[in-house]
């Protein structure tokens, strides 16, 4: 079988995670002996696999990689309406879809339709060679004291991430606990918090750095709102850090299923419809202080969860070649 992926554009500053992972996840199948890898440019191919909308130059089979839709009823960034219709057209033209979350599928056919053909929920895949718990960190680099307790997040500054909460959060955390507290955001600086001496921001982080700056944690904190798996979240698992993470979207799944952290109830139940989502709501701050202190006295028992392979790379990539290999298989006979 030849596969050709959707390549990550050169021209671009910045990529969407779909893409990203994509191209992650491309490096494992080159390793493949079973798959042969080809251009989508090129018509040399049997099957490909695209991030979220089809981009078929010829009239080939392909497999749509889906982590749900845009659900701004506000149309801040791009218009909903016409990103979904682009999606939902892909869908019904594609041989399979691969959701990378429950939520995702659950999305998706709330607005669409139930899927009629081969699917699968195959959740993001981390390369844990490279994120693990053992290695260097930073800590003596940033002057933090063997005592204080450390909480990470990373994500860049839009809105429905949440950072600004966070940090609310945090501050409130070092108002009620007697620890010592320090929070890094690996990202961007914010000035309007930058004179705070318990919070650090990381600035731009190359790929390859990310886990030193994980593994200077003790926790990973996600509160991002609706969001459909965060790739930074599954690093920080794949590194040995507790989570505590939100209610909604499907950050949750990989949390409860690893059982490597606390899901807050700290959001009202989303109930599948259009939101103004780049002006979230409030996390209730009351339930996440509870949460947070139940994830530090079961700390001991969310490190040692020994169910991470479901999330490593080599794992996801076999999932995926498995799903691709039998619908193709199916096309053609």
């Amino acid at each position: 079988m030849k596969l050709a992926i959707e390549p990550l554009s050169k021209f671009r500053k910045t990529q969407i995670a779909s893409k990203f992972f994509l191209s992650n996840i491309k490096k494992k199948f080159e390793l493949n002996q079973n798959c042969s890898l080809s251009s989508h440019y090129l018509p040399f191919y049997d099957v490909a696999l695209f991030a979220t909308t089809n981009k078929s130059i010829y009239k080939k089979p392909f497999i749509l990689r889906l982590d749900g839709i845009y659900i701004d009823k506000l149309n801040t960034i791009r218009n909903s309406d016409l990103e979904n219709k682009k999606i939902f057209r892909s869908i019904e033209n594609s041989s399979g879809v691969i959701f990378n979350s429950k939520y995702s599928k659950k999305i998706v056919e709330k607005f669409h339709k139930k899927i009629d053909k081969p699917n699968v929920v195959i959740s993001n895949g981390i390369d844990q060679s490279i994120f693990k718990p053992e290695g260097e960190n930073l800590r003596n680099e940033l002057r933090i004291d063997k005592d204080e307790i450390v909480l990470i997040t990373c994500a860049y500054w839009r809105r429905h991430k949440r950072l600004k909460e966070t940090i609310i959060f945090f501050k409130k955390l070092v108002e009620t606990r007697n620890e010592k507290l320090k929070l890094i955001i690996v990202g961007s600086k914010n000035e309007d918090y930058n004179n705070d001496k318990n919070i650090i921001f990381s600035g731009i982080v190359k790929n390859g750095d990310l886990p030193k700056w994980y593994r200077t944690a003790d926790f990973y904190i996600h509160l991002s709102w609706i969001e459909a798996n965060s790739n930074s979240q599954c690093e920080a698992i794949s590194c040995g850090l507790p989570i505590l993470c939100s209610n909604n979207g499907g950050n949750y799944e990989s949390v409860k299923e690893l059982n490597v952290g606390v899901v807050s109830e700290c959001d009202e139940q989303f109930n599948f419809e259009m939101v103004d989502l780049y002006n979230p709501p409030e996390p209730n701050y009351k339930t996440l202080l509870k949460d947070f202190d139940n994830l530090i006295k079961k700390k001991n028992q969310f490190r040692l969860s020994k169910s991470l392979n479901k999330i490593s790379l080599d794992n996801v990539a076999e999932d995926y070649l498995k799903f691709i290999k039998n619908v193709y298989e199916n096309i053609i006979k």
